[in-house]
């Protein structure tokens, strides 16, 4: 579309309209009454079946400039020109005719390929500015997280939360535990979790817990973790039995 279309409502959906990002349409619209509307809108169709069935006054006759990059400005000096017969916002006591022969001597910018290209630029801009904010949310993020594991590892270390107690003496209890995980692992898929801790376990009973203080040491934070610092009131017998003899620990829930 080069040129003016002047066409009767009904016959809208003839004319194809394609606004890319940054271009649109300026349209006249002529009411029954006499008066006209002079607007913007990079959707031709839908806007006039819009203004169709926003009032009940008939629509008889409408024109829609080219599709261009200035049809806001070109709006703007439109109703500029007719401001002396402005009856309220974008309506007009105009003639169609007049309107529609002013709007086809405005001169409308258009090029395709340079607003494409500025649109491939804004949208990249946008997703590297996406991927950024992304990145450094993420950053943050993992900040906390190391920041809330670095004072959770602090309490540990410093007895705040739990002491370990000799783990010899619950080797029974610590292989009953990590077996049930074990399990646990299995029915729901983590394959490779459970692995690893079966390797452990053919470990303990050959060389006993000491070789492995340290993965039971974190073993018992992460459930103790898991249930807030708080067995009596997250677990049965067996896992408060468990932290019985694994170590000592202050549950705020008694």
């Amino acid at each position: 579309m080069n040129e003016i279309v002047f066409l009767e409502p009904n016959r809208i959906d003839a004319v194809p309209f394609n606004a890319i990002h940054g271009s649109g349409y300026v349209y006249v619209v002529e009411y029954r009454q006499g008066y006209v509307k002079i607007g913007r809108t990079q959707n031709p169709k839908q806007r006039i079946e819009a203004l169709r069935t926003m009032t009940p006054i008939e629509i008889t006759r409408l024109a829609i400039s080219p599709v261009c990059e200035n049809y806001k400005s070109i709006e703007i000096n439109l109703q500029q020109i007719f401001k002396n017969h402005r009856i309220r916002g974008e309506i007009f006591s105009v003639n169609f005719e007049t309107a529609r022969d002013a709007l086809a001597n405005c001169g409308f910018a258009y090029d395709k390929c340079a607003l494409i290209e500025r649109n491939r630029i804004h949208s990249d801009d946008l997703s590297r500015f996406a991927e950024e904010m992304a990145r450094k949310s993420m950053e943050i993020e993992i900040r906390k997280y190391h920041a809330q594991q670095e004072e959770y590892s602090s309490h540990l270390r410093e007895g705040h939360l739990i002491s370990f107690k000799p783990f010899a003496a619950a080797t029974d209890i610590i292989v009953e535990n990590i077996n049930g995980y074990i399990g646990c692992c299995i029915d729901i898929g983590e394959h490779g979790e459970a692995s690893e801790w079966l390797e452990i376990l053919d470990g303990i009973k050959s060389k006993g817990v000491s070789a492995y203080e340290s993965d039971i040491q974190d073993y018992i934070a992460d459930m103790f973790e898991a249930v807030r610092g708080r067995p009596s009131q997250y677990l049965g017998e067996n896992g408060i039995g468990f932290f019985d003899a694994v170590c000592e620990y202050h549950d705020p829930s008694l």
